[in-house]
């Protein structure tokens, strides 16, 4: 399935410094009981618990404070909430941006039902007066200032779903996935480029012209690692070509060409990715019967020369050569040199 997409987002380079630049974020962990979660959001909403089969009896809080925003990942049982106008006042200036991984709430306000289910990323601008009932469940969620976003409540849309086919769903959705295993990762070198990506991927989805100046490069980004991720995970299919990514995604072919430019284009990357694998895939079991035509079989090689081909022009040997039996070293000289070696010298010293 081809993503659809109305805007065609050209590829260019990141200055590497800027790209490198890390930041420690602080960050909050912990189990909270209904009476003390209930307490911590009294400033956004009034939540009354609902005690169903699946109550998990606490809640468990995640917490990141960024530049660019408060982003959460909460697990909650199930409750009902309510918003008084003194609450949606304290909290006027903020956009919502959450995606649930388990469980959703459904919410009115008005005349209007809102779903939330997993899957896609939904927008919600909190100065709406709604109601809602939150089900047990496991959801991550970015608070974040209006005006970060450039967000104009009378042209943007109070409320939006992300379209999980589109391009630039499909760039929201990992670029979020990548932002939070950084978070919970290794917090104290948070890369800044990330949350500056993720900035410009959700103004592109409220409406923002990707060709804007503030949002084209992170949009770039965004979209090369879009690309790779569907390239890596369709190695084994012997269609894909350039012309079956250029279908897929809508990109012009000047943009593919600059996005691999560095690996001497799109072909020659599948093929390196393509080759990668397959030796690696050798490696497990370089003895096996028929192992050689097995994976070259696996990873999308037309035929066994030129798997041989592409090995031999990676690696200067064949498949068959590259990679022979090992013997186990006989020699103490030898076994010092190895890690197991070493490991055992090293813990005699300590004994």
């Amino acid at each position: 399935m081809a993503y659809r997409t109305s805007d065609k987002i050209d590829m260019s380079e990141q200055d590497p410094c800027e790209a490198a630049k890390t930041i420690a974020i602080p960050s909050w962990h912990g189990a909270r009981t209904v009476e003390e979660y209930a307490a911590g959001v009294k400033a956004g909403f009034d939540l009354t618990p609902i005690y169903a089969d699946d109550d998990p009896g606490s809640y468990h809080v995640d917490g990141w404070h960024t530049p660019h925003g408060l982003f959460l990942q909460l697990r909650t049982g199930t409750f009902s909430f309510q918003r008084r106008k003194s609450q949606m006042e304290s909290s006027n200036h903020i956009i919502v941006v959450e995606r649930f991984l388990r469980g959703g709430w459904s919410a009115s306000f008005g005349d209007q039902v809102l779903l939330h289910r997993p899957g896609p990323i939904f927008f919600l601008d909190s100065e709406l007066n709604y109601s809602a009932i939150m089900e047990t469940g496991l959801v991550q969620q970015l608070y974040v200032d209006k005006a970060t976003l450039g967000y104009d409540p009378d042209t943007h849309p109070r409320f939006h779903k992300t379209d999980a086919t589109s391009l630039i769903g499909c760039c929201l959705g990992q670029t979020w996935d990548e932002v939070y295993h950084a978070l919970q990762a290794d917090p104290l070198a948070m890369p800044v480029s990330l949350l500056d990506q993720l900035v410009a991927i959700i103004k592109i989805a409220l409406g923002a012209n990707p060709q804007r100046g503030d949002v084209r490069t992170h949009a770039r980004q965004a979209l090369h690692g879009v690309i790779t991720s569907y390239i890596e995970k369709n190695l084994g299919a012997s269609e894909l070509t350039p012309e079956r990514v250029l279908a897929q995604f809508g990109v012009s072919r000047a943009s593919l060409y600059r996005m691999f430019e560095p690996y001497g284009g799109v072909q020659n990357y599948i093929m390196e990715r393509r080759t990668h694998r397959a030796v690696l895939d050798l490696a497990r079991n370089p003895s096996a019967r028929g192992a050689v035509q097995r994976v070259a079989d696996r990873w999308g090689f037309s035929s066994g020369p030129n798997f041989n081909r592409a090995v031999r022009n990676r690696f200067g040997s064949t498949p068959g050569n590259l990679i022979r039996p090992t013997r186990a070293p006989t020699t103490r000289k030898r076994e010092a040199a190895s890690l197991a070696g070493y490991l055992s010298q090293s813990q005699s010293k300590a004994a």
